[in-house]
């Protein structure tokens, strides 16, 4: 076992207030009245509006399935212009709060799949700019997909800590083939790896349960 955390910390639960609301009300009215849009929301396309709001929340497709985004739309779609004028924040909030369920699902996925054994002999391959790829159908799309980014990272870690390194400016001699191949630090930087990737994906979620109202408004 290598780390043994358990992700216990919930985020909070975020509810806009009246004075969200009356600011929501406000804004819609000004971006349709003023020169900003020189249109109402309803044409620009609220299924545009909810997409990029997916896509800033996660640009890499690795947390909604598109199960999950079409189940969102198929909610909020019909009414949606009508919540916007009325100043109702409940499709972002009630999204965000998905998107941070998702990620305490996939950080104790991860902390649980980094306590098994990984195969660096396979063939396969990760595309690093998944902002191009199509969302994955379900869950298990996700974890195939989550599979390939851990042995991506994990290999990257790995060679980052015997590449060459400096002091003060000094290039340092560079590791032998013999030393590279030693079983030991091969080990070694696989154990470090593994930890400072648990490390990473426990902050960020901790950047869920840090978030607050005004920051999804």
């Amino acid at each position: 076992v290598y780390f043994g955390v358990i992700i216990s910390a919930q985020a909070k639960t975020l509810e806009a207030n009246a004075t969200m609301r009356t600011e929501t009300i406000f804004l819609v009215q000004l971006l349709e009245q003023l020169h900003f849009l020189q249109k109402n929301l309803k044409d620009i396309g609220e299924e545009a509006i909810l997409q990029n709001y997916f896509k800033a929340l996660d640009p890499e497709k690795l947390f909604f399935s598109k199960n999950q985004v079409e189940a969102f739309k198929n909610t909020y779609l019909p009414s949606f212009n009508l919540l916007w004028h009325g100043g109702s924040l409940i499709p972002g909030f009630d999204i965000f709060a998905k998107y941070c369920e998702m990620v305490q699902f996939r950080t104790q996925w991860i902390e649980k799949r980094l306590q098994s054994p990984f195969s660096f002999y396979s063939h396969e391959t990760y595309d690093t700019e998944r902002k191009h790829v199509e969302l994955e159908n379900s869950t298990i799309g996700l974890d195939l997909a989550w599979e390939k980014r851990l042995l991506h990272e994990l290999l990257n870690e790995m060679l980052s800590s015997h590449s060459p390194q400096t002091e003060e400016g000094i290039e340092l001699e560079e590791p032998t083939t013999e030393t590279v191949l030693t079983e030991e630090l091969v080990l070694k930087a696989e154990e470090t790896a593994r930890k400072t990737l648990s490390e990473r994906y426990q902050n960020f979620y901790k950047q869920c349960t840090d978030v607050e109202a005004v920051d999804i408004q």
